[in-house]
């Protein structure tokens, strides 16, 4: 599969800089991490960092995972 963004648009978006500290909480909490308040917004995005990995999805492998189909994306050019 090639790199289009129809064939790149994720399941879920994961926090990133610009987001406020109370949706990058709200994320780290949706995903049972622990964190701490006081934590500063460095410090949460640092630890979303540390697992972004983890949920970060593409929609279109997952229908295709439903199907039984294993999708192998092609490197940028």
């Amino acid at each position: 599969m090639d790199n289009a963004s129809y064939h790149s648009r994720r399941q879920e978006r994961v926090p990133v800089r610009f987001r406020k500290k109370q949706a990058i909480q709200d994320w780290l909490s949706s995903k049972e991490l622990i964190f701490e308040v006081k934590e500063t917004k460095s410090e949460l995005l640092e630890k979303v960092k540390n697992v972004k990995e983890r949920y970060q999805s593409y929609v279109t492998d997952e229908m295709a995972k439903q199907s039984g189909i294993e999708v192998l994306r092609l490197p940028p050019d």
